[in-house]
This record gives C-alpha cells, structure tokens and sequence, in this order.
C-alpha cells in the first residue's frame, strides 16, 4: 500500500519505514515539505543500492547500511507488486473499480437510450433498487 499522506508522493513505505530509514541515514525527509529547501531525490527505488541516502556509507557491511538497503529494497518490492497506473499489471483499487463500472453501466444506458432514439422508439431508466437508492441525509455504511 502506497502511503496516502505522503511528503513526496507515490511512495511505498510506510511511515514507520520511512522514520526508521531516517533514523539511520540521518535523513529529515520532513524537509521535504517545502519547495524551498527540498534537496531532491534521496531514494532510488529502482536502484535501491544507488539511493543518495546510502551516500553517508562507507562501509558495506555496516548493519546500518543494510538494514537502510533492506526498507528500500522492501519499498521496491512494494512497488513492483503495486505498479503505477500507466504501467503494465495496473489494478485499480476498489472504490475506483466501483466506480468505473457505474460509469461502464451508465454509458451503456447511454448508448441503449440513444439507440432508441434512432428508431424513434421511447425507452425509460430503470429505477435503482431500493438499497442504491440514498438520502443525502442518511448515514453512509
């Protein structure tokens, strides 16, 4: 799951990983905030071993480094399993496949409607069925 609040955008760690990686870089990904003093990408999920926040590393093996490789390996990785829109693999989440599909079914009433009128004959919408149709008012579930 892609962090929803984040300081950069699409960015799959979630706060906990992405105060951990601070912590060990010595990273304030808070600055990100402002326009004015973003220092750019720190991050390269797509070479997570090239990642400007590794930099301050000299050393390899140094359990630190690792264990900062390991939560963008892991961002990575989330990445791959949840790809951007416009890239191969996409799958909507659930309010947007919802959402699609009213608007799949409302553009076939659409068509069926002008069809219709095509043949000069005159069709009606349907009505919803009782639990689609919502007050304002009510309580959302």
């Amino acid at each position: 799951m892609c962090v929803s609040d984040s300081l950069t955008g699409r960015i799959p760690l979630d706060a906990t990983q992405l105060g951990r990686l601070g912590q060990l870089t010595g990273q304030d990904f808070g600055r990100q905030r402002s326009f004015g003093s973003n220092p750019g990408p720190e991050v390269s999920f797509d070479r997570p071993e090239l990642s400007p926040v590794l930099a301050r590393f000299t050393d390899k093996s140094d359990p630190l480094y690792r264990e900062s490789l390991a939560i963008i390996q892991a961002g990575q990785e989330q990445l791959a399993r949840r790809p951007r829109a416009d890239m191969p693999g996409f799958v909507p989440s659930e309010p947007d496949q919802r959402r699609e599909s009213k608007y799949a079914l409302r553009r076939e009433i659409e068509l069926d409607n002008r069809e219709a009128i095509r043949r000069g004959d005159k069709v009606f919408d349907e009505l919803a069925p009782l639990e689609e149709l919502v007050s304002p008012f009510a309580p959302r579930k």
